[in-house]
């Protein structure tokens, strides 16, 4: 048995070297349609790893405080058309509160609840507070839409309260991430500092929704794409985000696939990693 658990401690030691070893791809081998440049972009801000919640004003601070090129932001309204950053369909999984936040109103959802344990002092932050505050010229938000309203009435105002604020800070990048296969319906006069992409598990059928719907790229987890795949999309024209990056490993890998965007929950590492490309 003692000599068992050695092997097994020896062969876990070696592996966490051989993973520690693996290195960023060398210098000049990104290639994308975005000048063999990558941006990296926060997830919820600093990401599920943190010890801060995702979406949270303080998360989303020190996400813009390391400098990256911008974030993903998960969007919801509420009961009262107030766009929130909040990733989960229910609040009882990460708040005091049950429910949806769109069956409350903005002054309910920040007056009766609070995340969880450690986290209580954190806050809810709203979309147009967020750009008031982080909204420097060339910065990308990258909006995961989650619509799950109540009705498509509630759905089309969440879409022209996002476009009309895209249409007020032009100096911003909006992308507008979406499982909706009917595409852009409530966008049709998007301004030229919106782009979208289509969320997809698949990436040649992504592709194909992209072209159908007239969108710009897609939006997949990094693991269930290939460099060939990424490389047949951007001779297409389309652009490719991937997210899921979670780990050092996790962002190495989704560096070697040369995409146009990467969502990190592991910011800093990446940022430190992509220096050098720069």
């Amino acid at each position: 048995m003692n000599r068992q658990i050695y092997l097994f401690g020896l062969l876990s030691g070696i592996i966490l070297i051989l993973v520690s070893c693996e290195s960023f791809p060398k210098k000049g081998t990104i290639s994308n349609i975005s000048e063999n440049r990558i941006a990296a972009l926060g997830h919820g801000g600093m990401g599920s790893r943190a010890l801060i919640p995702m979406n949270s004003w303080e998360s989303l601070k020190e996400c813009f405080e390391l400098g990256p090129k911008g974030t993903e932001l998960d969007i919801q309204m509420t009961k009262d058309d107030v766009l929130v950053c909040y990733h989960d369909e229910k609040l009882d999984k990460t708040t005091t509160c049950q429910g949806n936040i769109n069956g409350i109103t903005w002054e309910e959802l920040t007056s009766g609840c609070k995340y969880h344990t450690w986290s209580s002092s954190k806050s809810f932050a709203r979309l147009d507070s967020v750009i008031a505050k982080f909204g420097n010229p060339g910065i990308i938000l990258s909006l995961d839409l989650k619509e799950k309203g109540p009705s498509h009435a509630h759905n089309f105002r969440m879409r022209s309260q996002v476009l009309k604020l895209a249409s007020m800070n032009p100096e911003i990048e909006f992308l507008i991430e979406t499982w909706d296969a009917a595409g852009a319906w409530g966008f049709e006069h998007a301004p030229e500092n919106m782009r979208f992409f289509q969320l997809c598990i698949d990436a040649l059928k992504g592709l194909e929704l992209a072209k159908k719907n007239g969108f710009d790229g897609i939006s997949i987890n990094y693991r269930n794409i290939k460099w060939k795949q990424v490389n047949l999309i951007h001779k297409e024209g389309f652009y490719v985000m991937v997210y899921g990056a979670n780990t050092a490993s996790g962002n190495k890998v989704a560096v070697s696939l040369s995409p146009d965007l990467i969502q990190s929950d592991r910011l800093s590492h990446l940022l430190d990693g992509l220096a050098k490309y720069n």
